[in-house]
This record gives structure tokens, C-alpha cells and sequence, in this order.
């Protein structure tokens, strides 16, 4: 900045930075869910509040954080449930000390495994422990989006 105009036009970036609305968001109202690029939001049949435990990385306890909340959740007598939808190492079996596979009901939708007071859904127990990791997919997810819309 020993120029004359290299502080000028570094004053100027500042002055743009320390403006009141620098991303042009709307002051008033939402942006609707489409032009955000989000799915459209559906109520989930007998929910009334779904609390998401979501990270961008691996390994930090996510997993631990969203069995404990429920856990939590159920000794104050409240219905909880967890759906592990981890393709790359479901851990919710482990934590719940759950096994065996889901059975079926009669309008052929999976049951939940039970532990705890917690209902629980995981890609573990459709996979199994040993099996190779072939689910575990970029597009793994969209295809639990459009199983969990189905049922």
C-alpha cells in the first residue's frame, strides 16, 4: 500500500464491506423454498418436531450427539426416534446395542428396532456389518430421500 491508489482503492473494498445489506438479501419476507434450491416441505405423518444433527465431516460424534438427545427426549417422556440414514458407517446399532434386522409389517414397511425408549432406523441394520461398502455412493442419499417419500 505504498501507492496513493492502492489505499484508495482499499479504503473503497472496506467502505463496501461495512455496508448495511452487502449480499442484497431481502429485508422483509423469505425467499421461497424453490428458488432456493430446497425441497418442497411435507409434514411426516404422526412428527411434530424433527431436531436434524447434521456436519459437513466425518468422525466429530454426530452420531453420539443425535442417540443422546434422544435418549434425553424419551426420559422426559417424550416418543423418539432416530433414522440413521450414515451410508458410510451407520453407528446408531452400535450405540442402541441393536442387531438383528427390521421385520416387515403387513403393508410391507419396516419396523423399527426399539432400545432404550428410542425407536430407531438405520442403514446398518439393512446392510449388515460385513457387507462392502457398494450403498456408500454419492447419489446413496437421494435414493433414501425417495424411499422415506414413498412410504
Amino acid at each position: 500500500m505504498s501507492s496513493k491508489f492502492g489505499a484508495s482503492r482499499f479504503f473503497h473494498t472496506l467502505r463496501a464491506l461495512q455496508h448495511e445489506n452487502p449480499l442484497g438479501l431481502p429485508r422483509t419476507g423469505t425467499i421461497p423454498r424453490m428458488q432456493r434450491g430446497l425441497p418442497e416441505r411435507r409434514p411426516i405423518k404422526d412428527v411434530k418436531k424433527v431436531v436434524a444433527v447434521s456436519s459437513a465431516k466425518g468422525g466429530v460424534g454426530k452420531s453420539t450427539v443425535a442417540a443422546n438427545l434422544s435418549l434425553a427426549f424419551a426420559r422426559q417422556g417424550h416418543r423418539t426416534g432416530i433414522l440413521d440414514t450414515d451410508i458410510f458407517g451407520p453407528s446408531i446399532p452400535t450405540l442402541f446395542n441393536l442387531f438383528e434386522e427390521p421385520r416387515l409389517s403387513s403393508n410391507n414397511q419396516l419396523i423399527p428396532l426399539s432400545n432404550y425408549g428410542v425407536k430407531t432406523m438405520s442403514m446398518g441394520y439393512l446392510v449388515g456389518e460385513d457387507a462392502p461398502r457398494g450403498l456408500a455412493r454419492p447419489d446413496g442419499h437421494e435414493g433414501i430421500a425417495a424411499a422415506i417419500a414413498r412410504s
